[in-house]
């Protein structure tokens, strides 16, 4: 990190390390919140209202077999799969009750868009595939207690995600409604999963949790939640030229207040 900045002081157990280049800033000013002026995107009609794009009673075991549409996948394609996975497509839209993926050997294919999550949080289950370029996933509610998190990114699932480069939502890659009441849900992203995600994970109230075995390899990841936890063997990195890509908003404070002679 660079610099490694905490409004509070910084702590590191006896076996955790801090590689950065910067000398250590703690008591530092807090910043502020970057996407403050953002709101969850509201293209798509409530739920009930029985638009084509709003889908109903998300959260089922798998619903994979209930929204999305199947296809086949050619060799050397965009889609194709090293396992050979049959992939189903999901269309942008707003997604009632929750969205879960389990693995059934299907691998799940996220067209670019908008995905507002109404009511419920975003499942994904051991072993599963999921791929989608210039995606935005929001989490919202009518009833602020009711909105979700991503519950849970399980071991061994397969994440790779990124965020559109252009547009109203450029860089952004999951979205939580700042109603969401305060550490009232965590964003898991859990041991032995392999994610490779691009964009802002913004969770501006809650809890982000990267446990040990993640390996988590992103070009470009700004993580903003309003507790941020890394455990075990967690890998985050960063690349510059990416981030400004995608058009990711600066974060660090710098004022930084020294005496000198």
């Amino acid at each position: 990190a660079d610099p490694a900045q905490a409004v509070g002081d910084i702590f590191l157990s006896a076996d955790d390390s801090l590689v950065t280049t910067s000398p250590i800033q703690t008591f530092a000013p807090a910043v502020d919140d970057p996407y403050d002026e953002y709101e969850v995107y509201k293209g798509w009609e409530d739920c009930g209202t029985g638009d084509t794009n709003v889908h109903m009673g998300g959260g089922s075991p798998n619903d994979i077999i209930n929204f999305a549409t199947p296809g086949a996948i050619e060799p050397g394609g965009p889609l194709s799969d090293p396992d050979g996975l049959e992939y189903y497509s999901f269309k942008p839209g707003r997604y009632c009750g929750g969205l879960r993926i389990q693995s059934n050997t299907k691998h799940a294919f996220f067209e670019p868009g908008e995905y507002v999550i109404d009511g419920g949080d975003f499942s994904i289950s051991a072993q599963s595939v999921m791929t989608g370029k210039g995606v935005t996933f929001f989490f919202t509610a009518d009833i602020a207690e009711n909105i979700g998190t991503i519950n849970k990114a399980n071991g061994g699932a397969s994440m790779t995600l990124s965020a559109p480069s252009e547009g109203e939502y450029k860089g952004i890659l999951f979205f939580q409604d700042d109603r969401a009441p305060p550490y009232d849900a965590t964003a898991w992203f859990n041991g032995g999963s392999s994610m490779k995600m691009d964009g802002a994970l913004y969770f501006p109230n809650n809890e982000i949790n990267f446990t040990g075995g993640s390996s988590s390899d992103p070009t470009c990841l700004q993580v903003i939640g309003g507790k941020v936890s890394f455990t075990g063997s967690s890998v985050i990195g960063n690349d510059a030229a990416i981030c400004e890509t995608l058009g990711l908003k600066g974060l660090f404070n710098k004022i930084r207040v020294e005496l000198v002679e």
